[in-house]
């Protein structure tokens, strides 16, 4: 047998052109290592501080930031104005409770009404109601008033001009620059105009009501919409507490209005307070008889009230 003899064989190398473009490959491929190692790092960096800076708040929306805009709408709310205004009479409410602190001149005349401190007493004043709650508020009346009622015009572009008739003939009275903005219900401008008006009274309002008081706004139904948004948007839509309707005349058609549609019988009272601290006086009245002995059959035998039975165990009504 012969041993075959194992040949040993070399490994070729490769050209040095091979060779060279190998170690380029090679150092090209560890540049891109580290250069993706530095990119890598800067990211991280730049998401660190990303992650570190404050971030930028977002608005917060406004609620209740509904409000009725106009072209003519006032930029500023009136402020005080200490002028002079006129009292027409000095109101005492109840003279029977107040006889001990009445003037000496309700007593016997002595004394002048000059003599009288009418900023201590119950005033009617004759004039334009926005100068005279800017001379209140110059007097310190801010935050002192309780109750405030207004019956302000209805927009109902009718001119309530006086007119009377003597010897047959008509005669209709001019009115003074006051008596003119009380009785005229034109105006120029249309609602822009009627609001216009309203609007900064409502402001000289609020700055007169107390922490405990309301106020009740008379409106007609064709405006008491528009009145409802600047009341909220004065007082605020929370502190509106009722809208009262009040049916002012018996229902008809309007066809007795020379209408073609429902009859037009009631009004609106915009009732609102200053704060959720209002005063309120529940109200009461007795029940007539014919209510009681209907209703109230029973009789307690050691007290004597009047009592009604009731039977909570049947089906309670749907209303």
């Amino acid at each position: 047998m012969t041993k075959k003899k194992k040949r040993r064989t070399k490994k070729k190398r490769p050209p040095k052109k091979k060779r060279k473009a190998a170690g380029e490959a090679e150092a090209s491929a560890d540049e891109f290592e580290l250069r993706s190692e530095a990119a890598a790092k800067q990211k991280r960096l730049a998401m660190k501080k990303a992650k570190a800076a404050p971030k930028p708040r977002r608005e917060r929306r406004r609620k209740d930031s509904a409000h009725l805009v106009w072209d003519s709408k006032p930029k500023r709310p009136p402020s005080p104005r200490d002028i002079e205004f006129q009292t027409a009479e000095v109101v005492i409410p109840n003279p029977a409770r107040d006889e001990g602190t009445l003037p000496l001149t309700f007593h016997d005349g002595v004394l002048g009404n000059e003599e009288i401190d009418r900023a201590q007493m119950n005033r009617l004043i004759w004039g334009d109601n926005l100068l005279a709650m800017q001379a209140l508020l110059s007097q310190g009346y801010e935050g002192k008033i309780d109750l405030i009622y207004i019956d302000p015009p209805f927009d109902s572009r009718s001119d309530y001009s006086h007119k009377m008739t003597v010897d047959g003939g008509e005669i209709v009275k001019q009115p003074s620059v006051i008596e003119r903005l009380a009785y005229s219900d034109t105006w120029e401008g249309g609602v822009d105009s009627y609001l216009d008006m309203l609007y900064p009274r409502l402001q000289l309002m609020r700055r007169l009501l107390s922490e405990h008081g309301s106020i009740y706004v008379h409106l007609g139904p064709n405006i008491c919409h528009y009145v409802k948004l600047l009341m909220d948007e004065v007082f605020g839509p929370g502190h509106f507490l009722n809208q009262v309707v009040w049916k002012r005349q018996s229902a008809k058609s309007g066809a007795f209005q020379g209408i073609s549609q429902y009859g037009r019988i009631h009004e609106v009272l915009l009732f609102y307070s200053r704060s959720g601290d209002y005063c309120w006086n529940q109200q009461f009245t007795e029940y007539d008889a014919t209510y009681v002995d209907s209703f109230y059959k029973h009789t307690d035998t050691r007290t004597g009230r009047r009592f009604r039975l009731r039977n909570y165990l049947k089906t309670p009504s749907s209303r």
